[in-house]
Order: C-alpha cells, then sequence, then structure tokens
C-alpha cells in the first residue's frame, strides 16, 4: 500500500469513528479509538478540515462532522432505485400504524437504514437514518437474510451469533430455523432481540433479478407493539412490500 492509500485510509478511519460517535471528539479520544498517534491524527484532522469533512467546536477543542458527507450520502440514497421506489409506501405506514418506518439494506452483518420515517407518538424507538443495526437481531435484518443465498448465509453463519438481549437467538439452528420460518411466512419479527423494550415486524423487498435487495418495516415500544399487535401490522408492511417490489420489476414466480 502506497503512503497515499495508508493517508486515504487512516483519514476514512477517522471520518468513520466521528460518524459513529454521539458527541465531538477530541484528538486523544480519536487517536486511541483507531489506535493512530495524536500527531497522525491531529494532521489528518487538519486537511478533513480543509476539505470541509469536519470541524471544530467552538466552544471546545474537539471535532465535529460537518453537513458534507451527509450530502455525499443523500446523493447515494437519492440514486437507489430502492429508495424512491418505497418512499410513497413508508409514507403511507406511517399514517396507518402510528409507528417509526425504517427502509433497510444488508452490509456484511449488519443493516444500514437508507429510509426512515419517525413515529409521532411522544414514546418512540431511537434509531437513526443511515445507522446501523445487527441483521440478526432486527425484523428488517432476518427478512433479508432469510432470503440470502446458501453461501452468503452460510458465511454469515460463520461467525458467532452475539447476544444483545436475553432474546437474541445464538443458537445457529435455532436461528436457521427463524429464518425458514420467515421464507414461508413471508415476513419477519423482532421481539426485544437487539433492545428488549422494542419489537418489529419486516417484510422483504425483491427486485427484477429476482433477489430481495432491501426491507420495510416498523419498529415501536414493546408496549405498543405486543404479539397481537404485531400480527395486524403484518398485512400492511407485507403489501407495500409487494408493490415495492413490483415497482422495481419483480415478477412472483409461482
Amino acid at each position: 500500500m502506497s503512503n497515499i492509500d495508508k493517508t486515504l485510509s487512516k483519514g476514512l478511519a477517522i471520518l468513520q469513528r466521528m460518524a459513529e460517535l454521539d458527541h465531538p471528539a477530541g484528538v486523544s479520544e480519536l487517536a486511541r479509538s483507531i489506535n493512530l498517534t495524536k500527531s497522525n491524527v491531529h494532521r489528518l484532522l487538519q486537511s478533513l478540515k480543509m476539505l470541509g469533512f469536519v470541524r471544530q467546536c467552538r466552544s471546545s477543542s474537539a471535532y465535529e462532522l460537518t453537513p458534507k458527507l451527509w450530502e455525499l450520502g443523500s446523493a447515494y440514497i437519492s440514486r437507489t432505485d430502492v429508495h424512491s421506489a418505497a418512499l410513497e409506501h413508508m409514507h403511507s405506514i406511517a399514517r396507518t400504524t402510528s409507528e417509526t418506518v425504517h427502509l433497510s439494506i444488508l452490509d456484511q452483518r449488519d443493516v444500514i437504514y437508507i429510509g426512515k420515517i419517525d413515529s409521532p407518538l411522544p414514546i418512540g424507538t431511537y434509531s437513526r437514518l443511515g445507522g446501523r443495526a445487527p441483521a440478526h437481531a432486527v425484523a428488517t435484518g432476518k427478512a433479508i437474510l432469510a432470503f440470502q443465498t446458501f453461501e452468503t448465509l452460510e458465511n454469515f453463519l460463520s461467525e458467532p451469533l452475539k447476544p444483545y438481549t436475553k432474546n437474541t437467538l445464538v443458537e445457529k439452528s435455532e436461528f436457521v430455523g427463524q429464518l425458514e420460518r420467515v421464507r414461508a411466512n413471508g415476513y419477519a419479527t423482532n421481539k426485544g432481540e437487539w433492545s428488549t423494550s422494542v419489537h418489529g415486524v419486516a417484510a422483504p423487498v425483491w427486485n427484477s433479478k429476482q433477489e430481495v435487495c432491501a426491507a420495510i418495516g416498523i419498529t415501536g415500544p414493546a408496549e405498543r407493539m405486543h404479539t397481537s399487535s404485531l400480527l395486524d401490522f403484518v398485512p400492511i408492511v407485507v403489501q407495500a412490500a409487494d408493490v415495492i417490489s413490483r415497482n422495481l420489476g419483480y415478477i412472483r414466480r409461482h
């Protein structure tokens, strides 16, 4: 790897770490978290500042991201066919259910929220657009994983399934059995598997290549989205996923 490649890699590592944090970060904190020297981090931050990706906080010596990364991410999302096809239906689900709506894609072991509409109710669920969640512990992740190729699923299961709550399925045989039920039913649920207080339901979105490319779902507090409520929401989510899939050119083959 050339010196230029190494510098680029380190700069991207800083941006990624800053995106993961929920607060501005100083040179020392960033250096510790990505295992670089403080002088190296400081130099890279100055370059990123000059390029407009980070700025220094007025009240401290810490650094924070500017909207420039968001602009780049938004440009990508706006060109993503599934996002365009799903947006109208996400708003429809949100109006019907008053719960938080997510559109997710799979990225290795996580899902990324490429679309989100917040619940208008005073008690909701926390997530952020562009944020990640463990695919095996959320409904949208399981809705996508259930329809992946054998090789993709085998690779996913080659690593241990991390427990997040007492409800997270970590036994591979049990998890595979749950994915089989998702395939049979056409939807997935999450009952406190990532956060004990959050439940959800999701359905897969198919594209013209007959592949599951995303999932659309809703999440809400467990006290509102108990088992009977989840079942009430299933046809709403499944119908939306079917329409989005058809808009993307998916043809159901029996």
